[in-house]
């Protein structure tokens, strides 16, 4: 059967209508760094993988079909090597925004627009002038002068060897996973020099996501759970063995769950104030990746023969994929309802992303995006050979984002100023991690140590960046760089 005969392309579907159930898939390993974050660092400079394989640099690996069944262990995502490309959410200007927060930005706006009348005097008639702000340079020129150089900080661990941030909220606190002096894994929560347990309903634990009023959620021995207040509350309206993977700032929380029917990526639900609903799909699975501050969700469905990419509205599912694809997966989406997705056409060996909103879907060509703030501003990274550029892109205007003086340079993350946060070579070929600012540089030091290399992997609106290293050799540690202070 052709998918196309299923549902039309932008068909509503809802819960009641009740697809075939489809077969699961299994993804071939990939080769990369593995992947540690999430949203903000959406993740990151590791492969991309999805129902029809890792995709690195926008191509696909292997696939089969029906593979043995697996469930995650505990603080492992279903798909290790899934890069969620994390980003930041969300006001107008791309932050996660609370009622102080709109508050606050009203009166910059209303100080700003004084100084203006104040400076200007009367408006007279005129043309609006379409060059960019004085203080970010034009398209394709990288700021002048040396970059900035900033160390980092080590967040430590709850006494074992490892610790791996998964998200950051614009408070400057970083949850993640970290193992324990007698072997277990705990989730964390780190602020200003302190390192918190935050328990778990057993043994193990695992942090995935935190919003901008601290709550943070995950797993804990099979189960989903949300820490409110720093203990852990187990999401009992969801049935079986789930996890949380994402929480907006009304505290509505997404995750999976799995049954004896569901595939690989299992069920996706919703739950919210002590309610749980499952998340439509087209017979197989689905599989949230994030939800906005408007409560709009985007992942992924499954059918027996290939993934579309899927936005749930007000408990509907809406397809974004072209009826032509192969496949096609959502990787984010801004508080204006802006998606970012990627999709593999037929008779093209290259994976392309696209840009959908309101119903209108704009191919981005052969580029892997890394997030999207709310003024619909992305970071990407072009398919093509070495010394291929990362670029800023906004309203059709792309900003090549320049190496440390090497031949290769990727983005990881974009934060709601515009700010980019990545990896380059410097001219000695050393691997560096770097932020783009509109008007400078940072250099974040060298990543390797030994024979490890580490990774960048978020930014929050403050400038806050969140990576690992392994200084020692012993094992992965959660670090942050302050840009902020630079």
């Amino acid at each position: 059967m052709d998918r196309g005969d299923l549902v039309d392309p932008g068909e509503v579907v809802s819960p009641s209508n009740g697809y075939h159930r489809g077969r699961s898939w299994e993804q071939s390993p990939g080769p990369g760094p593995r992947s540690v974050g999430r949203r903000r660092s959406r993740t990151r400079p590791s492969p991309t993988s999805g129902p029809l394989g890792t995709v690195t640099n926008g191509r696909p690996g292997g696939w089969r079909e029906n593979p043995p069944r697996s469930r995650p262990r505990e603080g492992q995502h279903p798909d290790p090597l899934w890069r969620r490309v994390t980003v930041p959410v969300r006001n107008e200007k791309g932050r996660r925004m609370g009622r102080a927060d709109r508050i606050r930005g009203r009166l910059i706006r209303l100080a700003i627009a004084a100084a203006l009348v104040a400076g200007l005097g009367t408006f007279g008639a005129g043309t609006a002038s379409a060059s960019p702000p004085a203080d970010e340079p034009p398209a394709g020129k990288p700021p002048a002068g040396p970059p900035a150089t900033v160390t980092w900080r080590d967040l430590g661990t709850l006494g074992g060897s490892w610790s791996t941030p998964t998200d950051v909220n614009d408070a400057g606190q970083v949850v993640g996973t970290s193992a324990t002096a007698d072997g277990r894994s705990r989730a964390f929560r780190w602020q200003r020099g302190v390192l918190t347990d935050l328990g778990a309903l057993g043994e193990n634990s695992a942090a995935t996501a935190v919003n901008e009023r601290g709550e943070v959620v995950g797993s804990s021995d099979g189960r989903p759970v949300r820490w409110r207040n720093g203990s852990p509350i187990d999401l009992a309206a969801v049935q079986g063995p789930a996890q949380a993977l994402d929480v907006n700032d009304r505290g509505e929380v997404i995750g999976v769950r799995y049954t004896e029917t569901s595939g690989m990526y299992g069920q996706g639900f919703l739950w919210r104030d002590g309610r749980s609903v499952d998340l439509p799909g087209l017979g197989g699975d689905s599989y949230p990746v994030t939800i906005n501050n408007r409560g709009e969700a985007v992942g992924f469905v499954t059918t027996a023969t290939t993934s579309e990419a899927a936005l749930w509205r007000n408990g509907r599912l809406i397809r974004l994929g072209p009826p032509d694809a192969l496949a096609s997966m959502a990787h984010d989406i801004n508080d204006r309802g802006q998606v970012l997705g990627s999709m593999r056409l037929d008779g093209d060996p290259n994976w392309h992303n696209f840009l959908w909103h309101d119903g209108v879907r704009t191919d981005l060509g052969a580029i892997t995006t890394v997030g999207i703030n709310s003024r619909g501003e992305f970071a990407g990274n072009p398919d093509g050979p070495l010394g291929t550029r990362p670029v800023r892109w906004h309203r059709g205007t792309s900003t090549e984002l320049a190496p440390l003086g090497g031949d290769f340079a990727q983005a990881s993350a974009i934060n709601s100023a515009g700010s980019v946060a990545g990896q380059s070579s410097t001219a000695d070929q050393q691997t560096h991690g770097v932020v783009w600012t509109r008007n400078r540089v940072i250099d974040l030091g060298p990543l390797q140590h030994g024979a490890s290399i580490g990774g960048v992997q978020s930014i929050n609106d403050r400038g806050l960046v969140v990576g690992v290293l392994n200084p020692t050799g012993e094992g992965y540690r959660a670090v942050v760089w302050d840009t902020a202070r630079r």
